[in-house]
């Protein structure tokens, strides 16, 4: 379990001086899914180093909360780099079919309770 003060020392790392410490914040952002983190990492889709934008893109795809189709969508618009474009495009995607998959949920579970009275 994560606490709060893990979470708020990996955002605060998205600023380090070291690409290597800011790709792995990201990393371990986007596998806790800390929701939190979506405006940060949504910052840090400007960073200098392409390795550390594909793992932000990846981080926010993982998270998949829908604010970050349009930081992503700009992101994508703008990005240079091929390869951190396609980290981009993989990311909505990713974000695209977490969403769809708690919709169907909510779906699911509203007609559990529709059948069940």
């Amino acid at each position: 379990m994560t606490t709060a003060t893990t979470v708020a020392e990996l955002i605060a790392a998205l600023n380090d001086r070291s690409p290597a410490v800011r790709q792995r914040a990201a990393e371990t952002l986007g596998e806790l899914e800390e929701v939190q983190a979506v405006e940060p990492l949504t910052r840090a889709l400007k960073d200098s180093y392409a390795d550390v934008r594909i793992h932000v893109a990846l981080a926010l795809g993982m998270i998949g909360d829908m604010s970050a189709t349009a930081p992503l969508t700009y992101a994508l618009k703008n990005e240079e780099d091929e390869i951190v474009k396609g980290a981009l495009e993989t990311a909505l995607d990713m974000v695209k079919q977490k969403v769809m998959r708690k919709k169907m949920r909510v779906f699911f579970r509203e007609s559990l309770v529709i059948h069940a009275q």
